[in-house]
């Protein structure tokens, strides 16, 4: 159920728009047998659902994820590019500052784990996180030296906020209570990052002095997912009120 609760989380109001043919990176894994002339089946896809997508710092490419895949596509549109196999099981890209890399979530071995991969494609993925405690949600500071990602490794029972020291690989909690805590996003400075707690309000934890500031509450019933700070820093987010209808909000 927990899980459940989290994956809803990440995925809300992911969208792919327009139309692409995909093709997969060379090279990944071998190609899967197929009865086609050649032993290659080609598809092009105009549409998906659950997925989250994130635009590169200069704003020319768009990395999201589909068919268990990582795969990124030019923002003007073409072809989109994969860069993870089948077994990867890889979803919640997110770009560095400077748009050489990609960061994911990926569920390959039972639980998820952080990974990065070349966003030019034609490199093999590199495992960051393992273990028999998910790590997932994962964002670069603003700096790229670090990482800030939701898990259940604390000991607590219910996710909380951590970073990953790229150099180091040293995992630090920021916070974690019994509450469940998920979807961290940086201010633009780095110098906090905000998170939903439970599902029913959104906090920011000074990353020098862990002290926890609460900015939104779900109105009575209501849910809110997917926090995100703007350049101006500015908070985006989405609620979802008790009916089924959902809006997204910025303040």
């Amino acid at each position: 159920m927990r899980r459940g609760s989290l994956i809803a989380t990440a995925a809300t109001g992911a969208t792919l728009v327009g139309s692409a043919t995909v093709a997969a990176a060379e090279p990944i894994a071998e190609p899967a047998e197929s009865t086609e002339p050649g032993g290659r089946t080609e598809v092009t896809l105009t549409e998906g659902t659950n997925l989250a997508a994130a635009v590169s710092p200069d704003g020319t490419r768009i990395a999201f994820d589909l068919v268990t895949g990582i795969w990124v596509l030019p923002v003007a549109g073409g072809d989109a590019v994969r860069l993870t196999d089948d077994l990867q099981d890889a979803t919640q890209p997110q770009w560095s500052p400077d748009g050489g890399t990609l960061v994911f979530q990926s569920y390959r071995d039972g639980n998820f784990h952080l990974w990065t991969v070349d966003a030019a494609g034609g490199k093999a993925p590199r495992q960051l996180t393992s273990g028999p405690f998910d790590h997932r949600e994962p964002k670069f500071s603003p700096d790229g030296k670090r990482l800030v990602l939701s898990s259940d490794r604390g000991g607590t029972g219910s996710y909380g906020v951590f970073t990953f020291d790229l150099a180091t690989e040293a995992i630090t909690a920021l916070t974690d209570t019994a509450s469940e805590e998920a979807a961290p996003c940086w201010f633009p400075d780095g110098s906090r990052v905000a998170y939903t707690v439970d599902e029913a309000a959104i906090d920011a934890v000074d990353v020098a002095s862990g002290a926890v500031t609460r900015l939104v509450v779900a109105p009575e019933g209501g849910k809110l997912y997917g926090p995100s700070v703007s350049h101006d820093g500015q908070l985006g987010y989405v609620r979802l009120p008790r009916s089924t209808s959902c809006s997204a909000t910025r303040r």
